[in-house]
């Protein structure tokens, strides 16, 4: 039997999701996203173009969303968007790294039409996303998994189980947050060990044998020690995503310093042009204000 699920938001992550699972006949995969340069990497694959995102909600059994802002996720599952057009027997997955708080609206607005919420936030990156083995964190009733458990194993088996909408999307900006916060205090270390006349390639493979040892230092620090930027995890999403995680530890009376500290380099980075950047090029803000110190 053919399954029916439409992709809102075919960037980076959600793109890669779409064209793995429309490779597959037992998926009939519509895709809808503004941009006319991302609709058009499905040429050639069987998942076809969506006219909007209604269409989406009134042809397909399963909705899934990949948006990377909270205000897009609100607008989208609000009465402007596409809340009126989903049937009680509708799925929708969200992938989209937001706050629990837009997250529980979402799911309200989802819930009230009588259709199925699960947020499942992902993690690691677009290769990870293609291939089928990125971590999905899960959060839903349980009966909201257990009907959205045929798409949720199409995208990835490698599933945890979070809690509530809310906890899912948390844990999701907690994770971000150390991630992000360990690059920044990566190359603030690699920029003290290189000024002081470290070889940097010897540095780096220091950094990947003891205590600084990281999934940065292991696979973006030989990245950015190659000249490598392409665009794999954009500065703007880490900062948006910084952002957000301490807004909620600020909600939560939780200490966020070093994250603080971290997302001024971000800010920074973003200041200076490189949004669209991936975060390796982050190096190029932290290791010009080394060189400043130095002269």
């Amino acid at each position: 039997m053919t399954r029916t699920v439409g992709f809102i938001g075919a960037g980076r992550m959600g793109g890669a999701i779409a064209r793995r699972i429309a490779d597959d006949p037992a998926w009939d995969v519509l895709v809808y996203d503004p941009s006319a340069e991302a609709v058009s990497r499905f040429d050639g694959s069987p998942a076809r173009a969506a006219r909007s995102e209604r269409e989406i909600a009134e042809r397909c059994a399963f909705v899934v969303s990949s948006l990377p802002l909270p205000e897009d996720v609100d607008r989208l599952y609000s009465a402007a968007g596409i809340a009126g057009a989903l049937r009680p027997e509708t799925v929708v997955v969200d992938l989209s790294t937001i706050d629990p708080f837009t997250g529980r609206r979402a799911a309200g607005a989802v819930e009230a039409c009588g259709a199925a919420f699960v947020a499942s936030p992902l993690g690691m990156g677009p290769r990870q996303a293609a291939d089928g083995t990125l971590p999905l964190y899960l959060g839903g009733e349980p009966a909201a998994l257990e009907r959205a458990a045929l798409v949720l194993d199409a995208i990835s088996k490698t599933q945890y189980v979070i809690g509530g909408v809310e906890q899912a999307y948390a844990a999701k900006l907690a994770i971000n947050y150390v991630s992000m916060s360990n690059l920044a205090v990566l190359l603030e270390g690699f920029g003290i060990g290189a000024a002081a006349g470290v070889d940097p390639d010897l540095l780096c493979k220091l950094m990947q044998d003891g205590g600084a040892r990281s999934f940065q230092s292991d696979v973006r620090l030989p990245w950015i020690l190659a000249g490598d930027f392409t665009p794999r995890f954009g500065i703007d999403l880490a900062q948006k995503d910084m952002r957000l995680a301490i807004d909620l530890a600020a909600r939560y009376h939780a200490p966020a310093a070093t994250g603080a500290a971290a997302l001024q380099h971000f800010s920074s980075a973003q200041r200076s042009g490189l949004g669209s950047a991936d975060i390796g090029a982050l190096w190029n803000v932290v290791g010009a204000n080394e060189r400043a110190e130095r002269a």
